[in-house]
């Protein structure tokens, strides 16, 4: 019976290092996510002075692991504009389709957790259970992809094009769109969107924030950052958005 149970011991560890069971797991509670650590964006160096002068609010980025099917896991921590609040998103991606496949939003106005310590304790088991069912493996480090990365024997560059018009204070005109570009097998676009000026939306700009690979297939998940003007004006607030991207097809 002790060796049965050495020998299950074993294939549970072997399991883990080979990201079969979340890899963040600890302890005896080895079915349990660790809440996520944050990736530092560009520009993300200068969110103190941003909001300390009234320019600014950055949304934060905490990616949680991909599954082998192309699914991917990250948490958010949307910019406080006046609430005096926590706010936090945990949102299970599609990146085949860019459909989200679950979230959950959250904030402490009416009390609770004020942290992303306290917030993801408090919610650990239901997330966990989520990013088990959608076969999320949790990964300890993550690499940020700049503007042009090598995949293979390629070059992959995600390219935004933003020909927008600001037409009030709200109204927003005109689209934006992302191309990825292939140094051998040319380009296609993986994500466009039309703006419908009565929908006052308030979006004044957007920029590629770079890009983090799946380590199981040839896909990334590309990293936006738009920017949003604020309710009354400055600080304006950032908001990430992530579009998914097949790295070998589709190209023309």
């Amino acid at each position: 019976m002790l060796s049965r149970k050495i020998i299950v011991l074993a294939a549970a560890l072997f399991a883990c290092l080979l990201c079969e069971i979340p890899c963040q797991a600890q302890g005896k509670k080895s079915n349990l996510y660790a809440e996520p650590m944050r990736l530092m964006l560009p520009g993300d160096e200068k969110a103190d002075r941003e909001a300390e002068t009234g320019s600014l609010l950055r949304e934060t980025f905490y990616p949680i692991g991909w599954s082998k099917n192309g699914v991917f896991a990250y948490y958010v921590e949307p910019a406080d504009e006046e609430c005096g609040c926590y706010f936090a998103q945990l949102v299970i991606q599609d990146m085949r389709t860019d459909k989200v496949l679950w979230e959950r939003s959250y904030n402490s106005e009416n009390g609770g957790a004020d942290t992303l310590k306290k917030y993801w304790a408090k919610s650990r088991k239901e997330f966990s259970r989520k990013l088990a069912q959608y076969g999320i493996r949790a990964q300890k480090k993550f690499a940020l992809q700049s503007s042009a990365f090598n995949y293979q024997k390629d070059v992959l560059t995600p390219e935004l094009k933003n020909n927008t018009n600001t037409e009030d204070v709200f109204a927003v005109s005109g689209n934006i769109g992302v191309q990825l570009i292939s140094k051998q097998k040319g380009r296609k676009t993986i994500y466009e969107r039309k703006f419908d000026p009565k929908k006052y939306e308030g979006f004044l700009d957007a920029e590629i924030a770079g890009s983090s690979l799946s380590p199981f297939e040839p896909r990334a998940a590309i990293i936006m950052v738009e920017t949003y003007r604020g309710w009354e004006g400055l600080p304006h607030v950032t908001q990430i958005r992530i579009v998914g991207a097949t790295l070998t097809t589709g190209f023309r």
